[in-house]
């Protein structure tokens, strides 16, 4: 943090794709918790530091309903970021075949759901932009969808 803080214009951002831990775990296997990125965050705010969270991608039946959305974003408001950038889940194709192994092992009842909103991106992409700008409406946040 001493070096950060020497940095002028310095930005400290994370990932979060999921607030679900055990979620979380299964599409991330490697990384850390959402619970220890959001304390890096406010001790970096704390210590001056301006910070952003990335919310991407947002998972279709997994952090994409309303109080997965609504949670996040307190959760963003609490630990005082000073941005955030959102994106769904873009599939491309290899994002798509790994993302349907990952079903198939793990949640194969949501295969189908998912290669509906494959089918169906514009519309699912719409309709997540608008529920996001609404659930938004309620948060002192700056938010950029990138989608």
């Amino acid at each position: 943090m001493d070096i950060l803080k020497k940095i002028k214009s310095c930005e400290v951002g994370f990932t979060i794709t999921c607030l679900d831990e055990e979620i979380q775990r299964k599409f991330e296997p490697h990384s850390s918790s959402t619970q220890e990125r959001f304390k890096a965050l406010k001790k970096l705010n704390e210590a001056g530091i301006d910070t952003f969270i990335f919310f991407g991608p947002v998972l279709p039946y997994f952090s994409d309903t309303e109080e997965s959305i609504s949670s996040f974003m307190q959760k963003a408001l609490e630990v005082k970021v000073k941005f955030v950038y959102i994106d769904k889940m873009n599939y491309t194709p290899s994002i798509r075949e790994r993302v349907q192994r990952f079903l198939r092992s793990n949640f194969s009842e949501l295969l189908h759901h998912y290669r509906s909103i494959y089918l169906e991106n514009v519309t699912y992409a719409r309709e997540l932009r608008e529920k996001i700008k609404k659930i938004a409406e309620d948060y002192p946040l700056k938010i950029e969808l990138v989608f």
